[in-house]
């Protein structure tokens, strides 16, 4: 089985508040690595989050897409890691 744990928490990486202005028909950075994770063999991909408004910005709907929600973000990367594990 190939898992995939992508780190989308706002504390883990740049501020998501970039991606909101992006026109409508441009998508963002999460969903365009979501879409090719997604595209790839991998069996599920796990997508870490402190902010669970981002599942709902991310236009996909894919069974192997599992969000998950690490209210620790802010206290390091490595909290995100443990939450996707």
């Amino acid at each position: 089985m190939i898992s995939v744990v992508v780190l989308a928490a706002r504390h883990s990486r740049q501020p998501a508040d970039q991606n909101r202005s992006l026109p409508p028909e441009e998508t963002s950075v999460l969903q365009q690595i979501l879409e090719n994770l997604l595209a790839s063999d991998a069996d599920e991909v796990i997508c870490v989050t402190d902010d669970l408004g981002a599942a709902r910005e991310i236009k996909l709907s894919d069974s192997r897409l599992i969000w998950h929600f690490n209210p620790i973000a802010m206290h390091g990367q490595s909290t995100s890691v443990v939450a996707g594990l």
